[in-house]
């Protein structure tokens, strides 16, 4: 959808005809054509298309919420449409561009129709000439060649998304209490939109609602209405006066962004979260109430307005409701105050003349961005009580030389460290889980790494171009390493992969051209098929990878296998480790039938004084499910059940 609002809009800012969509691949398989004359168009819905270019949707329930075209998209052999009772939603862009489409047939039980659902059909085009204002079984879904003042009647209950997209004659509206939401991008770019009234009977304004509305003054947001979405306000720079009704709980990402002739916002009770970019470059905004229900104020709501830079003329810490939603002018040595829970999204990002920082007792959380491009932060005391650094959190931070997370931190955000070039020591608390994507990108004077047994995953990207990491130590509780994880480590030497790893994806090994050894304990450990996984350059003369080193694990192991196929040193380690996981006889880690039938069957060959079938030790052991020291059919039925319950538990 959002390619298509790109394509309209490129034409709505210079004026005429709305564009054809082609090139854009629809959400499904089967697109209409002269060939393909039947199909599906949603989970219980199925079309066909006869010679007369008659069209009959049949079925229960919705189409499918086309976002980019559809079965019927460009489509002119369609001349008629039929839906039968029963269908219930018409598709956004679902007969977009059906230019021979003249007469369609809705049944009562459609309820709801997404924006464009018709656009650029001449069926579209006679009834807009009839009244501008086209409804549906009470959804308005169309009023994009309105003019001037416009009232709603009270007849219609919904609007479509889109529903007045570049209405550039629309002056006023009046929606009446009959109407209960305010779709996506309804009054997008409606130019010259000076006044709205909302009815009392509206719960939700939806994302870019009024988006580029240039020319609206004042809105008031009725009580009736629980939420503002995302850019619903966005540039509407004309925009003076807003009065938030009592239930709005939340305000939405950019909702009122260059906003630039608001002066003031009272913000109610009702409203616990104001979104990341809010109220961004407001540049009138001086005067800004905050209630205490406000937990959460995401990243840059306030910058670039005056509301801000008086706050921060007051205290270069800027906190509300212990939120520090600014520190972007401090300097030096900075320790935050206790009275501080978290640190927001972007809160000293760019804050170049930072050079320390003391994070105080009560903050549970770093925010995403948090000191982001921060270059001149040196050192950073985190406390046990923050269990959470956010994705970029300390992104570029190019004189940080050494971190210490916390036992209490169960989480490293993605790129959370990445281009910290000066880091040097890195320690990691006990309780952290993950190591996000690109969590020590390019820290290229890392070192050594020691990982927690609490780590699970190590995430793509997570030392990429590490080029002085010289070891690292995996811990058993790993078990999948990432795409490039390890890529162009150049001073890596020796790494060991414990049997806990089930996986080593896309080139996690790449470029590492002074390792000389890699240990893959875990005999079935899948390794991405490339030679490029596992390596110690390319040669571009040969367009060939080599590996220098030598590949250490166990006989007919996916690690021998591997080595061989391209051609690497491989050295055994010996027969693999049976595994003692009791009831598993076969040696593959999992409980199943054939472990019940091996045991069965050595039991009735050892009960007649033949060789049974089952001969390793720990296969025996294994085996004896009852610890009885006997083996014999009560531990086959034992392992049966067992298996039998687990599997009806994963079901």
């Amino acid at each position: 959808m959002k390619k298509i609002l790109a394509a309209l809009l490129s034409i709505c800012i210079v004026g005429g005809t709305m564009p054809a969509l082609g090139g854009l691949a629809p959400d499904t398989a089967i697109t209409a054509s002269a060939e393909a004359s039947s199909g599906t168009c949603g989970e219980n819905l199925t079309w066909t298309l006869d010679d007369e270019g008659t069209l009959t949707i049949s079925g229960m329930g919705n189409m499918h919420a086309y976002k980019s075209g559809s079965p019927f998209y460009n489509n002119t052999d369609i001349k008629k449409i039929v839906i039968e009772s029963g269908v219930t939603s018409i598709g956004e862009t679902a007969f977009y561009n059906c230019k021979s489409l003249e007469s369609i047939t809705i049944p009562d039980s459609v309820t709801s129709i997404g924006g464009f659902a018709f656009l650029g059909t001449p069926w579209l085009e006679a009834k807009q000439a009839e009244n501008p204002l086209v409804v549906i079984n009470g959804i308005l879904i169309d009023g994009k060649t309105c003019e001037g003042d416009v009232v709603i009647p009270d007849s219609v209950t919904s609007m479509s998304n889109y529903v007045f997209y570049c209405c550039s004659s629309l002056e006023s509206i009046t929606i009446p209490d009959s109407v209960t939401s305010i779709g996506y991008g309804a009054f997008y770019y409606c130019s010259s939109l000076e006044s709205i009234t909302i009815g009392n009977s509206v719960t939700s304004i939806g994302d870019y609602a009024f988006y580029n509305c240039k020319s609206l003054e004042s809105i008031t947001i009725p009580d009736s209405v629980t939420s503002i979405g995302e850019r619903t306000f966005y540039n509407c720079e004309s925009l003076e006066s807003i009065t938030i009704g009592n239930s709005v709980t939340s305000i939405g990402k950019n909702a009122f962004y260059y906003c630039t002739s608001l002066e003031s916002i009272t913000i109610p009770d009702s409203v616990t979260s104001i979104g990341e970019w809010a109220f961004n470059s407001c540049q009138s905004l001086t005067s800004v109430t905050i209630p205490d229900s406000v937990t959460s104020i995401g990243g840059l709501a306030f910058s670039g307005t005056p509301w801000l830079e008086a706050k921060q003329a007051e205290n270069p810490l800027v906190v509300i409701n212990g939120i520090l939603i600014d520190g972007k002018t401090c300097e030096g040595d900075v320790v935050i105050p206790d009275s501080v829970t978290s640190i927001g999204e972007w809160a000293f990002s760019w804050c170049d003349a930072l050079e320390s920082v003391t994070i105080g007792n009560s903050v549970t959380s770093i925010g995403e961005r948090a000191f982001y491009e921060c270059t001149s932060l040196e050192s950073i005391t985190i406390p046990d009580s923050v269990t959470s650094i956010g994705d970029y959190a300390f992104y570029i931070c190019k004189s940080l030389e050494s971190i210490t997370i916390p036992d209490s931190v169960t989480s490293i955000g993605e790129w959370a460290f990445s281009w910290c070039d000066a880091l040097e020591s890195v320690t990691i608390g006990n309780s952290v889980t993950s190591i996000g994507e690109g969590a020590f990108y390019e820290c290229t004077s890392l070192e050594s790494i020691t990982i927690p047994d609490s780590v699970t995953s190590i995430g793509s990207y997570a030392f990429y171009d590490c080029d002085s990491l010289e070891s690292i130590t995996i811990p058993d509780s790993v078990t999948s390493i990432g795409d490039y994880a390890f890529y162009d480590c150049t001073s890596l030497t020796s790494v060991t992969i414990p049997d806990s790893v089930t996986s080593i994806d896309k080139w996690a090994f790449y470029g590492c051209e002074s390792l000389e050894s890699i240990t893959i304990l875990n005999p079935d450990c899948e390794i991405y098929d490339s030679e490029y996984t596992i390596c110690s350059g390319h040669d571009s003369e040969k367009d060939d990878c080599y590996f220098n080193g030598t590949i250490y694990g166990y006989e007919r192991s996916t690690a021998q296998a591997y080595a061989e196929k391209y051609g690497y040193n491989f050295e055994s380690l010996g027969e693999a480790p049976f595994s003692d996981v009791l009831g598993d006889v076969d040696g593959n880690d999992v409980v199943d039938g054939r472990d019940a039938s091996m045991v069965l069957t050595h039991y009735a060959l050892t009960s007649t004084s033949q060789e049974g079938v089952i001969t390793d030790a720990q296969a025996l052991l294994n085996a004896d499910w009852d610890q009885n020291e006997i083996i014999d059919g009560r531990d086959a039925s034992a392992i049966l059940t067992y298996y039998a319950e687990q599997s009806v538990n994963k079901s």
